[in-house]
């Protein structure tokens, strides 16, 4: 089967997880702006990628970086493609490309931001999956305060961070789907009442 869409509806962390969390085997390629790519799976895997832009073509892991820090394009999948170019010597999990990606590029755009008030944690992972991963310090060091139980403004202020770096972190590790969200955190009603009410 076929399936096509734009990166303004789905952004590309969310479909190559989608593609690998279901093993996918075909071609995903995109033509963003000033270039076009491919990205190849077998088994859910990244096993091949290709980008071309302005006269300069990629290949590897650089091809399936750039592609995977793309946020707008179109796109189209191509379920059992041929994939000759399946040998080229990848064999990758999207959440760490996808990390890796977001450092280059600003990760997820303001408008996707969780709000201050939400509670994330670790996103599970299915027993099967093997994940290669490389985190820089400030990511790990954010990524373990998300307990479930600390929201997105407490981690900020725990973190130390500015807002700008916070707020990219947060958005890798979202886009690579290693954090969610897990619910809304309200301010304590009862201890608002009582200043409302002179208490």
């Amino acid at each position: 089967g076929c399936m096509k869409g734009n990166l303004g509806e789905i952004n590309i962390g969310g479909l190559l997880r989608f593609l690998t969390r279901y093993e996918f085997n075909g071609a995903l390629r995109i033509k963003g702006t000033g270039g076009s790519g491919t990205l190849r799976l077998r088994s859910g895997r990244l096993v091949g990628a290709s980008w071309a832009e302005g006269g300069k073509v990629l290949a590897g892991r650089d091809a399936a970086k750039r592609i995977a820090g793309l946020q707008e394009g179109a796109f189209e999948f191509q379920d059992g493609a041929d994939t000759p170019e399946a040998g080229d010597g990848l064999d990758l999990s999207p959440e760490g490309l996808i990390l890796e990606a977001s450092r280059d590029t600003a990760s997820l755009p303001a408008r996707n931001m969780p709000p201050d008030g939400a509670v994330l944690a670790p996103a599970p992972v299915k027993d099967n999956r093997q994940l290669e991963l490389n985190f820089l310090a400030k990511e790990w060091n954010v990524l373990i305060l998300f307990d479930g139980n600390r929201t997105l403004a407490a981690a900020r202020d725990a973190s130390r961070l500015a807002v700008t770096e916070y707020a990219s972190v947060v958005g890798g590790l979202l886009t690579a789907g290693l954090v969610r969200r897990t619910r809304f955190s309200l301010p304590n009603l009862h201890s608002i009442a009582n200043r409302w009410m002179g208490g």
